[in-house]
């Protein structure tokens, strides 16, 4: 199983570690008496399971705090330092979809530009908005996060820029 954060990994490695010298160490311990000692093998088993199984469970809540953590930086505009672009194509939450802009995500447009926006207009791509200012600039913004984000017009797929110059047509 890969996983995005390394120190989960390891834990996860050490749970499963744990568990499987719990087992190990059971059977070492059951031996060593006279007759096998179940009680004795199945304490150890049991112990080190339950230890094991925390590890792998504490490992798996550092990884969604990691994802958590990931999404947030993107909503804040943290990621990304490079110019590769965020959108891709590939990325099918881009694709060409119908939906809709909540009350609150076009509030929070017009807060960020103060009021002064002149047309909300939602493109067919999914979280995707064309804004148009007042001062006939305009911006192309992600919503869906905590904030609206504006997006750098050297990160646009292809087929938003397509979208944009039939905008601009009309």
């Amino acid at each position: 199983m890969s996983r995005e954060n390394r120190i989960a990994e390891i834990i996860v490695r050490i749970g499963v570690g744990i568990i499987a010298f719990g087992i190990l160490f059971g059977i070492v311990i059951g031996a060593s008496h006279y007759e096998f000692d179940w009680l004795m093998a199945l304490y150890w088993w049991v112990v080190s399971f339950v230890v094991g199984i925390l590890f792998i469970g504490f490992a798996e809540v550092i990884e969604l705090l990691h994802k958590i953590h990931e999404k947030v930086d993107l909503a804040i505009g943290n990621e990304n330092d490079s110019n590769v672009p965020v959108f891709n194509d590939t990325n099918p939450k881009y694709r060409q979809t119908k939906w809709s802009l909540s009350m609150e995500e076009e509030d929070s447009i017009r807060n960020m530009f103060s009021g002064k926006v002149k047309e909300i207009t939602v493109t067919p791509f999914q979280d995707i908005v064309y804004v148009e200012l007042e001062n006939n600039a305009y911006k192309i913004l992600e919503v869906g996060y905590f904030t609206p984000k504006e997006v750098p017009f050297n990160l646009l797929t292809d087929e938003l820029n397509e979208w944009l110059k039939e905008k601009h047509k009309k």
